[in-house]
């Protein structure tokens, strides 16, 4: 399930020593926009334009063939709903039915993160939202299952693979985006 992610950061403490120091409080407040597996942006997936991340993980539960996965595909933001409202819109959608897909248990978080990666290769403004976070770390929101561990790890690791591929000309997201958007 989505929502903003949070970054957090070592506050000083009270004795004004550095920010690595024990004592310090963690300070957490909501990370950008980019971070939201909600946030409506459009990109392909497996050769089918999608709103947001989360209306494209919930497809990816079923078959192409499958019912589920084409309500889910045509299930687009009404006019005026907020992010909030059509994400939690398409997760609802998402369990009305039987997950399809074979072995989704062992595949959602790579599913998530191939997604994610797709979002982001194909807007390079978000690319440098998520780069405005610096170093801090990114968790994510109070969420189900252990969403809340790897919604902010995957943002870390994007942002780290971004950090990394700042001097490049080729787009390491937009590589592995090439090599892995087919999910078997």
């Amino acid at each position: 399930m989505g929502g903003p992610c949070y970054v957090e950061n070592d506050s000083e403490s009270t004795s004004g020593s550095s920010s690595s120091c024990i004592g310090c409080t963690r300070r957490k407040k909501l990370g950008p926009p980019c971070t939201d597996n909600f946030q409506v942006r459009r990109f392909e997936f497996e050769g089918e334009m999608w709103y947001s991340v989360e209306q494209c993980y919930q497809a990816m539960k079923y078959t192409s063939k499958d019912d589920a996965r084409k309500k889910m595909l045509e299930a687009t933001p009404y006019a005026g709903e907020s992010d909030s409202s059509y994400g939690n819109r398409v997760w609802r959608l998402g369990q009305q039915h039987d997950i399809s897909t074979r072995k989704w248990e062992s595949q959602k978080v790579q599913i998530m993160y191939s997604i994610n990666c797709a979002k982001y290769a194909q807007n390079p403004d978000l690319q440098q939202e998520l780069l405005t976070t610096g170093k801090l770390e990114i968790t994510g929101a109070p969420s189900t299952w252990q969403w809340s561990y790897w919604n902010g790890w995957i943002q870390t690791q994007i942002r780290e693979e971004l950090r990394t591929d700042l001097g490049g000309s080729k787009s390491a997201l937009g590589s592995y985006f090439l090599e892995h958007a087919s999910l078997p």
